[in-house]
């Protein structure tokens, strides 16, 4: 562990936590403090565009978590009522998660990419921002959208001529979401525990 001494008003001394050789990005001390700048900006924007380009598929899984009500309002759904029911509860209940889990276990990879472009001096550094950055992604999509999407899906059927019932429609069916955030925490360990073992991640990156 190094340590860094920096004086502040002698004889008064602080001490911090300094980095390490193997912990410091070479190729990118070099790098000018405008440039550092420019370069935050743009991952800055890559980053909230991945955020929220990923907001169509993930509401996709948190429709596909409701079908049942779907298939009441869009005709040719109607047509997977004629499947078994274990097929049906596959596409209910496991397909979205499974979806949803691949996806957020993918986005570490693509935001430690980002992270690199940044120009930051250290890969601690580098890890912090993965970590600001995922867990933007993870409030934005796997919270926001979904909620959004899967309780929105319930009402589509039911929706109101006033908008003063509105609010009032949305808080009786965006309960209905949680269901699909229990399914999602028992999915998503298996696919974190099979992601780990094969080590998918590190082969990407």
């Amino acid at each position: 562990m190094a340590l860094a001494i920096k004086a502040q008003t002698p004889p008064s001394w602080t001490l911090k936590q300094g980095t390490t050789a193997a912990d410091i990005i070479w190729s990118n001390v070099s790098i000018g403090w405008w440039q550092q700048i420019i370069q935050t900006a743009i991952v800055y924007s890559l980053a909230a565009a991945l955020t929220l380009g990923f907001a169509l598929p993930v509401a996709i899984t948190g429709s596909l978590s409701q079908i049942g009500y779907l298939t009441y309002v869009v005709p040719w759904l109607r047509q997977l009522e004629s499947l078994p029911s274990w097929a049906l509860a596959t596409i209910q209940g496991v397909l979205p998660l499974a979806i949803l889990s691949f996806i957020t276990a993918m986005v570490p990879s693509v935001l430690r990419l980002l992270a690199n472009m940044q120009g930051l001096h250290s890969r601690r550094g580098v890890e912090n921002y993965v970590q600001i950055y995922y867990f933007s992604f993870l409030f934005v999509q796997v919270f926001l959208t979904v909620s959004l999407s899967a309780g929105i899906t319930t009402t589509i059927g039911q929706l109101p001529d006033t908008v003063e019932a509105i609010p009032t429609l949305l808080a009786q069916n965006l309960p209905k979401a949680s269901n699909y955030f229990f399914s999602y925490i028992i999915i998503h360990a298996f696919t974190t525990f099979a992601f780990t073992l094969m080590q998918v991640t590190g082969l990407i990156s």
